[in-house]
């Protein structure tokens, strides 16, 4: 059941990591496209 866990926390903390990437990649772009 520990590695259950331990893998669903890994599960998410990747999840938050991708989440926070995508939101730093896209954000210049819009800035961009806001800008013209």
């Amino acid at each position: 059941m520990k590695t259950i866990k331990t893998l669903k926390k890994w599960d998410s903390e990747i999840n938050m990591f991708q989440k926070d990437v995508r939101h730093k990649v896209v954000t210049p772009f819009e800035a961009v496209r806001y800008k013209k």
